[in-house]
């Protein structure tokens, strides 16, 4: 998943604006509003522990299924399951 991947290189786009902040032209910085916080990382790491088992699933059960493969109605009605227990998890009282 992409925001798996921005968060593992999570130092490379801080970089680059920290570079980008440093020019002299106000007209190629970015704006404040736009970089992202320590709260945003922190946030994009939540919804990514969320978004996973949804991505896994959905990869596991995609094609035209032939037997006993993948894509099969019974493969897709124990995902669901496993989704309903993981969002009941994560649900917040």
């Amino acid at each position: 998943m992409m925001i798996e991947r921005a968060l593992r290189k999570q130092t490379d786009p801080r970089e680059f604006l920290f570079a980008i902040q440093e020019e002299e032209n106000e007209a190629g910085r970015i704006p404040a509003d736009d970089i992202l916080s320590s709260e945003d990382w922190r946030v994009l790491g939540e919804v990514n522990e969320i978004l996973k088992p949804i991505y896994l699933q959905t990869m596991r059960t995609q094609g035209w299924g032939k037997g006993d493969s993948h894509g099969r109605l019974w493969e897709v009605l124990i995902g669901m399951e496993y989704l309903l227990e993981h969002f009941e998890d994560w649900k917040v009282f």
